[in-house]
């Protein structure tokens, strides 16, 4: 599949071949290679095909007895980073809990906790959340988002996907979290 990506920087159109991009990542994930590499790997098909990611991150839980998740940071310029996050005192707060990251799961969560098995089972199991950030969206709420505005970002989007979204609905924090910032003018196509 083909899509036409409007890029704003040069007034043309780039093509993006979003299928050859979806199939080299899944034939990632069948080889069972190491998650860094896949996912620098996405990040320069990504920029490759037009689209300038200033930041990637892709977060996922795990299980572990000391770290509750992992996190991927790709950033433009610079080497991925792997970091693993410890599980939290119930009750503590930590920098996830301010974060977008943190309200989309919230949001996720209400979605569907109202639910019933039937509509969950016709819902897609994929939330998104986006914040351009060139016209100041989250900025009174989130210092991260403040953080990127700064390095030049204009658009925030994050993407949560659950595990066990058909069985097990209870574990929406349970999943993998991806969030994308570019740096074009005008943010992300939609």
């Amino acid at each position: 599949m083909v899509e036409v990506v409007e890029d704003r920087t040069q007034d043309s159109q780039v093509p993006v071949d979003i299928g050859d991009i979806l199939r080299w990542l899944n034939d990632q994930g069948l080889l069972a290679m190491p998650v860094l590499t896949v996912v620098s790997g996405l990040k320069e098909r990504v920029e490759a095909a037009g689209i300038p990611v200033l930041r990637l991150n892709i977060s996922t839980t795990t299980l572990h007895p000391q770290f509750a998740a992992f996190s991927i940071i790709c950033e433009r310029g610079q080497t991925p980073e792997f970091q693993q996050h410890e599980h939290r005192d119930a009750g503590g707060r930590n920098e996830f809990d301010a974060s977008p990251m943190s309200q989309i799961l919230v949001e996720a969560a209400a979605a569907v906790g109202s639910l019933t098995p039937e509509e969950r089972a016709k819902t897609d199991p994929l939330f998104t959340l986006r914040f351009r950030l060139d016209r100041d969206e989250g900025l009174d709420r989130y210092e991260v988002l403040r953080d990127f505005q700064k390095r030049g970002a204009t658009d925030y989007f994050i993407v949560a996907v659950a595990y066990g979204w058909g069985e097990m609905p209870e574990l929406i924090e349970n999943g993998l979290l991806a969030t994308w910032a570019c740096d074009r003018p005008g943010g992300f196509t939609d």
